[in-house]
């Protein structure tokens, strides 16, 4: 899940993150949010967007063939949107002072390591998440994600 690829610690130096996101490594990235986006088939461009949208809560069904969830956690100066499951994992990383996307972390099955989907120009690097806990967005909080809201 998600919360495995955010929450580790490194003692090294910086270096390119690959299958865990360090504390301390760096994403290289080649496309801004607007071209990912636009290719990607639509993103949560604001932070207001995640909080709002239930789709988020989810497929926790285990006979499912696509089991997936969501997290939300506040992590330096970023809220941290993090999706994984049998398709891969997505974490997107929000200025928390003015709720934009600023990078979108993407890996899976056709893409085996992590790697900046969209973000700044150059190197990204994320904040060092392993002391916050990951928490189901707001709306799907109130029944663990089974059916939205």
């Amino acid at each position: 899940m998600a919360a495995s690829v955010l929450g580790s610690c490194s003692s090294s130096g910086p270096a390119t993150c690959t299958d865990s996101i360090t504390a301390g490594c760096y994403f290289e990235c080649s496309k801004s949010i607007g071209e990912y986006c636009a290719t990607a088939g639509g993103c949560h461009l604001t932070w207001d967007s995640v909080l709002e949208d239930p789709g988020l809560c989810g497929n926790p069904d285990p006979n499912s063939v696509n089991v997936w969830s969501s997290n939300i956690e506040d992590c330096g100066a970023y809220r941290v949107l993090a999706t994984g499951g049998e398709f891969g994992v997505a974490v997107g990383y929000y200025d928390k002072s003015t709720g934009a996307l600023v990078a979108e972390i993407a890996g899976g099955h056709s893409q085996p390591f992590l790697s900046c989907a969209g973000g700044p120009p150059g190197r990204f690097t994320p904040p060092d998440c392993s002391s916050t806990t990951p928490v189901p967005p707001p709306l799907c909080a109130a029944d663990g994600g089974v059916g939205g809201p």
